[in-house]
């Protein structure tokens, strides 16, 4: 296994250390110096976990789910800012965004009230938002009855661009334009709000999605396109944050990261750790099951599993300490056996079972797995983490929401069990 050493040797000509730097807005907007988190001017390490369904709620729902995240001392959730439609409006009456239709765009005024809506219950919570703009996944929902969220890079990519290539979205500059004018409307709506801790500018952005990557993308071509975003962003937002939700590799042939396929094109390796300018280092670790046909690794026995992924976080901690910047987990997630037949892969709208003999822990293990990873994460001095997802019962289901079923939030098998809640809740406590 390659050494930490060797992977930031790749790294000198791209990347400029900041040491004792301080980056962020006033008082009650989280700010970072060298290792840290800070808000008004106290360490804010935090606890947090994923609801990126949050705009698709009504109020009460909203301010319910809110509710029972601020009760187990989370701080932050994550959410989507983006949801986008093709051709027309969603049939159900679902929340969204943007409708994309060919060249044209157009913003939809009352579901950006839903983030409204969002952000005004965080104030009331006390809750910080990591707010994301775009996704990498865009799966086909066609068909499907329960559909993932819509929208993402392929979105802009198939409506503006006849390249056939995911990759698009970074380097056209016809595709660059358009998502940075639904940036500027999203950031400049809150850009004096104190509940936003930090725009995510992509979920685990790739080379590859739903379409495929041209020959021609890098890892330098991530690292160009966060630059230009960062620095848009800053432009019109001084007072919060700006990241991605990364996913971070070290180029060994068998990589520590958990579950990870071993053959996957380890483009986005270098995108956000070599972006001189993000202000924090952001990556995951999700484990995923096996699944029929492809050559994802077969999960391992539990404590491996823990030792695995602790592996990982202190590869994380040491990169991040070297470059002076805070470091977290944006995804941290583990499939149960009571979870099992919800397991959603990224790049699919529908359940995929698992193959024969698929190792599921049980969720009493699960708590135990994420109980020694939060442990790890506090003792190399990580910045915060989140887990995906949240669980919300009770909601309301008028029969028309699709991603409500039966009152439960959505779950594509990350969903938290009683048991991953309690490990999040003793993190939370631990952390202060």
């Amino acid at each position: 296994m390659m050494l930490i050493a060797a992977a930031l040797a790749l790294l000198p000509f791209v990347f400029t250390l900041h040491i004792d730097v301080k980056r962020g807005g006033g008082p009650g907007f989280v700010s970072t110096k060298n290792s840290q988190f800070f808000l008004n001017g106290q360490p804010f390490p935090f606890t947090a976990t994923n609801a990126y369904w949050l705009h698709q709620l009504s109020d009460v729902d909203i301010a319910n789910t809110m509710a029972s995240i601020e009760a187990g001392g989370l701080k932050v959730i994550t959410t989507h800012a983006f949801d986008d439609v093709v051709n027309e409006p969603p049939s159900d009456g679902a929340t969204y965004f943007q409708l994309f239709q060919g060249g044209k765009i157009t913003l939809n005024p009352s579901g950006l009230k839903r983030l409204d809506a969002l952000v005004q219950w965080a104030e009331h919570y006390g809750l910080k938002l990591v707010m994301t703009l775009t996704g990498n996944w865009y799966p086909s929902t066609e068909g499907v009855s329960n559909p993932k969220p819509h929208g993402g890079a392929d979105v802009y990519v198939q409506q503006l661009s006849t390249s056939g290539f995911h990759d698009a979205f970074y380097t056209d500059p016809t595709i660059i334009n358009a998502f940075k004018n639904y940036v500027r409307t999203v950031v400049t709506r809150y850009t004096n709000s104190t509940a936003i801790l930090s725009w995510q500018i992509m979920d685990d952005p790739q080379c590859a999605s739903t379409l495929p990557a041209s020959p021609s993308c890098t890892a330098q071509t991530l690292i160009d396109w966060h630059n230009d975003i960062y620095n848009f962003i800053k432009s019109i937002d001084s007072n919060h944050l700006v990241s991605t939700g990364d996913t971070w590799f070290y180029y060994e042939s068998e990589p520590v990261y958990p579950g990870k396929r071993r053959d996957e094109k380890r483009t986005s390796a270098l995108s956000s750790r070599a972006a001189p300018s993000l202000d924090y280092g952001a990556s995951q670790i999700v484990s995923h099951p096996g699944t029929g046909g492809t050559s994802y690794g077969r999960w391992e026995p539990t404590q491996q599993l823990i030792d695995s992924g602790n592996a990982f976080i202190d590869q994380l901690a040491a990169t991040a300490a070297s470059w002076g910047i805070p470091v977290t987990l944006t995804s941290l997630g583990v499939v149960t056996r009571s979870n099992a037949a919800y397991y959603i892969p990224r790049n699919s709208s529908e359940a995929v079972p698992p193959p024969p003999g698929a190792y599921f822990p049980t969720d009493e293990d699960q708590g135990l797995i994420y109980t020694a990873w939060f442990a790890e994460t506090r003792t190399t001095s990580f910045g915060g983490l989140t887990q995906y997802q949240w669980s919300q019962s009770n909601l309301d289901d008028p029969g028309t929401n699709p991603i409500i079923v039966n009152g439960q939030s959505p779950n594509d098998g990350y969903a938290a069990t009683p048991e991953a809640i309690r490990a999040l809740e003793l993190n939370a406590q631990l952390q202060v």
